[in-house]
């Protein structure tokens, strides 16, 4: 019928598009994918095809209705893209591309969902709807997270987990993304600001990853049995493999194989170094389960990049750790000494030394033990 008309060279344009709409208004009605999808072919394949244009938006939007009712997120935005924007207000068109970006989400599609999200981002100031505000923020925290950008990610997520217009659940799931994310950014000063704020939030205390931010927060070190609880708490693309490292001739690793390894010993350095004043970088090689190459060359990046206050004695073989425990203010490393809470620190060594005695233990029982290298005051 749809064909029958559009061919019909008695018909005016003005008739045929009266007829199609009714047409198409009962096809609307019926909710068949099959045939739905069949007219839009039919329309798209017009020479004419912008004559019609308001009427194949109209079955587009419906067809991607029909595909989201049954859950295929990729089928329903994948309908929502081949509309013509050009019919639509700066508002409606903000709308949809945030409900693209949205479902393109659903589906964990992050670099088609980051197009729509760069296209939501110009049209975002003509808007004062707080919902669609909320919507982008959400969206653009979990585009980072993906992308890796975890303290852009982290800092955004804690916004939003004081925004009153969302409710307490969607608040508090925001803070606990924040502190996850936080966890997994890389160690140095701007995350131990991020940890700052996110222990001293109150709520932190009723979530499940508050026992990890606290250890994370005083430069605890994280031990295997720490690691794997906080790994149940991860997303599927916080755990996807980043590499499959080789390993030396003694079995040990030459790199993470993913992001959460890849957090995990840098934070361990960091912690190393509140411990001690140096190490060997073999000692620190077998502590963190690494090839001593690779141990240094994690070492020798975040001291590149101002992460962590110590330089590395080739003669002595070893790392020299400056914590600067003189001058907290110029502590590179530590959320505690950026929150300036000394009392909570002092109760917290108490709390937590049977770790850091455990941590000593582990160095004196190596095969090969860590010679700790103590230089003169």
């Amino acid at each position: 019928m749809i064909d029958e008309i559009i061919n019909d060279k008695n018909l005016s344009l003005i008739v045929k598009k009266q007829q199609l709409k009714d047409e198409i208004d009962k096809l609307i009605n019926s909710n068949d994918i099959t045939t739905i999808e069949s007219t839009i072919n039919s329309l798209q394949q017009q020479q004419q095809q912008s004559n019609y244009s308001d009427l194949l938006n109209s079955l587009l939007f419906k067809l991607s209705d029909l595909y989201l009712s049954n859950d295929e997120y990729t089928s329903s935005a994948n309908q929502l893209v081949k509309l013509n924007f050009d019919l639509l207000n700066h508002n409606d068109l903000l709308n949809i591309y945030i409900k693209i970006l949205r479902l393109y989400l659903e589906d964990d599609d992050y670099i088609t969902s980051e197009i729509y999200l760069n296209r939501s981002a110009s049209l975002l100031h003509q808007t004062t709807d707080k919902s669609i505000i909320l919507a982008y923020k959400l969206s653009q925290a979990r585009i980072l997270d993906f992308k890796r950008e975890f303290e852009r990610s982290s800092l955004t997520f804690q916004e939003l987990s004081f925004d009153k217009d969302l409710d307490i659940n969607e608040r508090l799931n925001s803070l606990d993304s924040a502190i996850i994310t936080a966890i997994l950014a890389p160690a140095g000063p701007q995350r131990s600001r991020i940890l700052n704020t996110l222990y001293r939030d109150e709520r932190s205390k009723s979530l499940e990853t508050f026992s990890i931010l606290a250890k994370v927060f005083f430069d605890r070190i994280l031990f295997k049995n720490d690691i794997t609880s906080f790994e149940q708490n991860l997303s599927s693309h916080q755990l996807a493999k980043i590499n499959e490292p080789p390993l030396d001739d003694q079995g040990r690793r030459q790199g993470p194989s993913n992001v959460l390894e890849r957090a995990m010993i840098e934070h361990n350095i960091l912690a190393a170094s509140k411990i001690y004043s140096n190490i060997t970088i073999d000692g620190l090689a077998n502590l963190l389960d690494l090839s001593p190459s690779a141990a240094e060359s994690f070492t020798s990046k975040m001291i590149l990049q101002s992460r962590l206050d110590a330089y590395i004695d080739q003669v002595l073989n070893a790392i020299i750790f400056n914590p600067s425990l003189a001058d907290p203010a110029n502590d590179l490393g530590g959320a505690a000494a950026v929150a300036a809470a000394q009392e909570d620190e002092r109760q917290a060594e108490t709390a937590h030394a049977p770790m850091t005695q455990l941590w000593d233990e582990h160095v004196k029982m190596d095969k090969k033990p860590c010679v700790l290298i103590r230089l003169p005051d």
